[in-house]
């Protein structure tokens, strides 16, 4: 259990670390005198995170610029060809919204590992060889969140921000070796 806060503007906000809720449990299984067994679960709740969504605000046109001055390199247009800015398509930029901070959880997190030992007594130390599986069930858990920006210009000026899950990494077997002298 671990409960890891601030007070901001007379609200409690959970730091990012906060999980209400963890569960660690380990089986060891000696399934002969030169072999073992070793079964590792881990829980804990989902982490905070903030809901963000976007909006498109219009950009204001640029100034104008004074009669007869011209930016470096540009010519003049000969009269009746300027550009007739009232065609020009509106400009819009994104603008993130932010829900309140941390008051959302990502999903739980859960994983199960599996080491199998196998173990020699030599006259200089241990020897020991194993076989290890993370996340035998290969979860797909989130290790957070990051945004991609989706929006339209119907006019309405709408956007829309979606979820891109960052995972941790999925099944992970390995095998190596461990002397101990």
């Amino acid at each position: 259990y671990s409960r890891v806060g601030d007070r901001i503007d007379g609200r409690d906000v959970p730091r990012g670390i906060d999980q209400p809720h963890a569960l660690n449990l380990d089986l060891e299984v000696r399934l002969t005198p030169d072999w073992t067994a070793n079964l590792a679960f881990r829980y804990h709740t989902g982490w905070p995170t903030t809901d963000v969504s976007a909006r498109l605000e219009p950009v204001p046109p640029e100034d104008e610029m004074e009669d007869g001055e011209m930016e470096d390199g540009e010519m003049e247009e000969p009269e009746g060809m300027e550009d007739d800015e009232s065609d020009a398509e509106p400009t819009f930029v994104p603008v993130p919204v932010f829900g309140p901070l941390n008051a959302e959880r990502l999903p739980s997190y859960h994983r199960l590992d599996l080491r199998l030992s196998r173990h020699w007594k030599l006259s200089r130390g241990n020897l020991s060889l194993f076989f290890d599986f993370q996340n035998l069930y290969d979860r797909k858990n989130i290790a957070g969140q990051d945004v991609e920006l989706e929006f339209d210009l119907d006019g309405e000026g709408g956007a829309r921000i979606l979820p891109v899950e960052e995972l941790w990494g999925g099944f992970l077997p390995s095998v190596g070796i461990e002397w101990e002298f």
